[in-house]
């Protein structure tokens, strides 16, 4: 014989499975929405971390720029760089700069080379080689003028002769007024690009 289950059984398990089943779904729904939410709320705080630092640093911005300037002004002015938009134009002022330096100081220029451009950080190194005759009191001049004026030049591989042929023709070949024969290297600074 077959027992007859109470109609309240039956209506208990069909609730039952009812909630069951909408346990299932809301668990397969619910759950990866709170953990969408949660990386959600970690993006969050990134970016508002991100947000507060790029905010620190814009509001440095006025300060930084007021510091370039200041370095800015501080720097040496253009009055000590070779001046010339490129190598070559640079080279040629300081060929003539070289050759105004030397006749001035009572040399005489035999010739000037332009030498390869060597770049040193932000600046180029614009170098010209330089022969001339000379005395003495003319290439103490000489030498001074190219280290102590504008813009800022450097004397490098200088060598020294005496002009043999000249002496001899120097009454009593005085020291001091003793033709010399003069090789050396000039340079100076432009800024890379012109700039």
């Amino acid at each position: 014989m077959i027992a007859r289950v109470p109609s309240w059984f039956g209506r208990a398990a069909a609730v039952a499975l009812l909630l069951l089943v909408v346990g299932g779904l809301g668990t397969a729904i619910i759950v990866p929405v709170v953990g969408a939410h949660a990386r959600f709320d970690a993006s969050i705080d990134a970016l508002r971390h991100q947000y507060r630092k790029l905010s620190e640093v814009a509001a440095t911005q006025k300060t930084l720029q007021e510091q370039l300037a200041r370095i800015e002004a501080q720097r040496p002015g253009d009055e000590y760089m070779l001046k010339g938009e490129s190598e070559a134009l640079a080279g040629a002022a300081l060929q003539d700069l070289t050759k105004e330096i030397v006749v001035r100081n009572g040399g005489k220029l035999e010739s000037t080379q332009v030498l390869p451009a060597e770049t040193e950080g932000v600046l180029e190194r614009i170098t010209v080689r330089a022969r001339f005759s000379t005395t003495i009191p003319s290439l103490q001049r000489t030498l001074y003028v190219f280290e102590a004026g504008k813009p800022a030049l450097f004397v490098t591989r200088v060598e020294i002769r005496a002009d043999t042929a000249a002496a001899r023709q120097v009454a009593g070949g005085a020291a001091r007024g003793m033709p010399l024969k003069v090789s050396m290297d000039v340079f100076g600074y432009r800024r890379k690009g012109g700039v």
